[in-house]
């Protein structure tokens, strides 16, 4: 190779790494006009929580509840919803620096003479976000938060109206 081959293979190469823009929403000229506008204050999310009480049936009501208590399948989108939640805490950690401490300390008698030796140790270490990794995997980890979330909210409601 050459001199003029090697910068610009490298060249090359790091462009691979540029991270790639985050997707941004819908311009507002594709947005549908019925969902221009502000939510009154007052609104309520569809399908409320409980909106089989409508129907005023105390056996229903039971019914949803037992099939509520006891499904697995809520309880696996619930512990997945705190997996994702914990993931998200740990990606968010690598944006800040992390510290470390520790201590130590040995002690001897030995004819009479006693020794001792104590210590302490920190350490402290941050890594540049320089290629945009740590954001991207944090974003990536809020994203599968958000559908955790709408995971255990379509479980409850599958098992809800199943019922």
């Amino acid at each position: 190779m050459n001199k003029l081959t090697t910068p610009l293979l490298c060249a090359a190469l790091l462009t691979g790494c540029a991270a790639t823009p985050v997707p941004q929403a819908l311009a507002p000229a594709l947005v549908p006009e019925k969902f221009d506008g502000p939510v009154a204050a007052g609104a309520t999310a569809w399908p409320q929580a409980d909106w089989w009480q409508g129907f005023g049936d105390t056996t229903l009501s039971s019914l949803i509840v037992q099939a509520q208590d006891g499904n697995r399948d809520i309880a696996i989108a619930a512990a997945q919803l705190l997996q994702a939640e914990a993931r998200a805490k740990i990606q968010r950690a690598s944006l800040f620096p992390q510290l470390g401490a520790g201590a130590n300390g040995t002690g001897c008698t030995s004819g009479g003479a006693g020794c001792s030796s104590f210590g302490l140790n920190l350490n402290a270490s941050y890594e540049a976000d320089f290629w945009g990794l740590a954001r991207s995997k944090v974003r990536a980890a809020q994203e599968q938060l958000k559908s955790a979330r709408f995971a255990r909210q379509t479980a409850a409601l599958t098992v809800t109206g199943n019922v």
